[in-house]
Order: C-alpha cells, then structure tokens, then sequence
C-alpha cells in the first residue's frame, strides 16, 4: 500500500509580478503614500473650509463701515448722494425704453455706498432723528427702484413728444424701435 502522503500545503501564490492580486517590491508602499496623499488632501479641504467658516462667522466685517457716531449725518448724506447718483444715470439708461436697463443702471450705482446701510443703522441707533432719516431714505430707495419699473416706458415716451413738439436736443430721445408687423 501506498504510504500515506502528508497534507499538501496550498498551492504557493504566483510570484510573478505581472500576475493579478500581487502587489510586487513596491506595491504596498505605493498604496500606503497614495493613502497618505489622499487623506492630506481631504483634510486640508477641510481645515480651509473650517477656517474660512470662523472667520466668516466670528471675525468678519467685510464691507463694513468703520463709523463713529459723531458722522452718521455725513453717512446718510452719502446714501442720499448716492441715490441721486444713481437717478440720473438711470435716467441716461431709460432713454433707451427698458426698465430692466433703468433698474440696473441704478443698482449699480447705488449698491456701492448702500453696502454699509445696516452697519450706519446700528451707530446711528442713538438719535431717533437720524433713524427716522435712514428709514425715509430706504423709502425713497425702493420707491426710485419701483418708478423705474413701471414708469420708465411712460417718462420715455413722454420725453419723445416734448422732444419732437419743442425741437429740444437737451431732452434725451429713446433709441428708434422697429416697426412692429401689423396685427391681422
């Protein structure tokens, strides 16, 4: 009889390094920098964003005013200077019939000085006077913003037939539409 062979071990693992599930000479060390690589990664996008959410949060006053209370008259002055910057080149922009281009024209003048409007609010809290001010100016604001939307085509249209019965040149005309194709 045949003498009983001992167990067999398994089957020895492929030693070449082209074959798969082999990682070869470098391959854990390349897995383990490739890990540490990613992780570094990954938390520096986290240690920036954390950073920037604090500093947001507890530390910033971008855009804010450095004001003392003795010149919130002169604040909301400029406010006030402003708008009527802003009137006028929304003026310039409604020659041309569109109330968007008005609105935005304007906006874009007055967003500039407007930035700072809650920080002059909470300096300017000690004299009910100058509260009062700042109230009537957001009034007078968003009142400028809703005549430039719906009154635009008719301050336009307006201007063309002063323009047209007095022959006045210093009374902006609005850019000649196409006519519209007839109605059937």
């Amino acid at each position: 009889m045949p003498e009983p062979q001992p167990p067999s071990s398994p089957p020895a693992a492929p030693t070449s390094p082209d074959a798969p599930g082999v990682a070869g000479p470098g391959g854990k060390r390349g897995r383990r920098l490739a890990s540490v690589a990613y992780y570094l990664v990954a938390g520096a996008v986290a240690a920036m964003a954390t950073v920037q959410l604090t500093r947001q949060i507890f530390f910033s006053r971008e855009g804010a005013l450095n004001l003392a209370p003795s010149e919130c008259l002169d604040a909301e002055r400029r406010l006030y200077e402003a708008l009527s910057r802003g009137r006028e080149t929304a003026d310039v922009a409604a020659a041309s019939g569109d109330p968007e281009l008005a609105l935005a024209a304007f906006r874009a003048e007055v967003e500039p000085a407007w930035r700072g409007h809650e920080r002059i609010r909470e300096v300017c809290a000690h004299d009910p006077r100058l509260v009062r001010a700042l109230d009537a100016l957001e009034r007078l604001r968003y009142a400028e913003e809703h005549g430039l939307r719906t009154h635009t085509t008719e301050v336009v249209a307006a201007r063309r037939l002063v323009r047209e019965l007095l022959g006045d040149d210093r009374v902006p005309a609005a850019p000649q539409r196409p006519p519209s194709p007839p109605s059937r």
